[in-house]
């Protein structure tokens, strides 16, 4: 009942988030980095999120205590209220405060819309290059998936915020062409997959570190997994989802594209700036769940989802 409600919401903000840091660009051009609240949801940069899960289990707060004692270092949401948020008899408004749930096997995909390509600027060969990911070449729409055999959710009533960890390491399939440019047009070009290049490690042993006591893969284990990978040709990328429109994400990668060290730069460049953008936000805390704030952005549907009766009309 939740997922309807959050999904379009979470949409939105991240949508508004990459129009007011100025880096999308439609069909070559750049927006303005002004987000337009009435904004239709055909005109945001992003489609609607797509969620897939083998099943979804309720947390209750015995076996959320006993995570916590297992990992007492680990930022836990609201881990000095747990019993009072979780348990309405505990509570005086006996309202739900918070509830938690663990999605197995959940396959998450971010989706670009067609046209759309975001920008960012790194130095390579000692000058500034913007790299310009999304679509391009054999790829209309740009994605990423995150694929997780465990991924935990919090919603906290009281704050309106939705908190969420992946506790096992999850696997991130990057679907994205991408562009290098100089200011006088491209002069590189690579798609941008599990096998391509590092990013997807990258990203992977970042979202380690918003879980609680997982283990982080060697550079060892990383070059290996993508040999394994490139040796199979194709990933079978229905395992665990009933997605209708799952697809091999390695079906428009060429090989000289996979082994071409002159383009594989934009791939490592990439995962480097995840690292320093992560180090700069203030929100992102590592070693606490990743969190997304949605109190001003929510509806009188959450209210009756934890036992508030809906306001009489007048």
């Amino acid at each position: 009942a939740m997922f309807p409600i959050f999904l379009p919401i979470i949409r939105r903000l991240l949508s508004k988030r990459l129009i007011e840091k100025g880096i999308v660009l439609l069909n070559e051009e750049l927006l303005p980095p002004v987000y337009d609240e009435k904004m239709s949801d055909e005109d945001l940069p992003l489609r609607p999120i797509s969620v897939t899960v083998k099943d979804v289990n309720v947390v209750s707060a015995e076996r959320l205590q006993a995570d916590m004692d297992a990992n007492p270092e680990f930022g836990w949401p609201e881990k000095d209220r747990v019993k009072e948020l979780m348990n309405p008899q505990t509570n005086p408004s006996k309202e739900v405060g918070m509830v938690v749930f663990d999605l197995i096997h959940a396959d998450l995909k971010v989706q670009f819309s067609r046209g759309i390509e975001l920008v960012v600027p790194v130095k390579k060969f000692g000058m500034k290059v913007d790299l310009e990911i999304g679509c391009g070449g054999k790829i209309d729409e740009g994605w990423i998936r995150f694929k997780g055999p465990l991924l935990r959710v919090w919603f906290v009533n009281e704050t309106r915020k939705l908190h969420f960890s992946f506790m096992e390491r999850p696997n991130v399939i990057p679907h994205l062409n991408v562009n290098a440019d100089r200011g006088r047009g491209d002069f590189a070009s690579m798609h941008l997959t599990e096998t391509s290049t590092t990013l997807d490690d990258v990203v992977e042993r970042v979202l380690c570190d918003f879980g609680p006591g997982i283990k982080t893969k060697s550079n060892a284990d990383a070059k290996s997994k993508k040999k394994n990978k490139k040796r199979k040709g194709k990933v079978n990328d229905n395992a665990g989802s009933d997605d209708n429109a799952a697809v091999d994400v390695d079906d428009d990668v060429d090989d000289d594209i996979d082994d071409n060290a002159g383009t594989s730069w934009m791939g490592d460049a990439l995962g480097d700036l995840v690292l320093k953008q992560l180090k700069k936000s203030s929100k992102l805390k590592p070693g606490s769940p990743l969190e997304i704030d949605l109190k001003n952005n929510i509806n009188t549907q959450v209210d009756v989802l934890f036992g508030k009766p809906r306001p009489s009309a007048t």
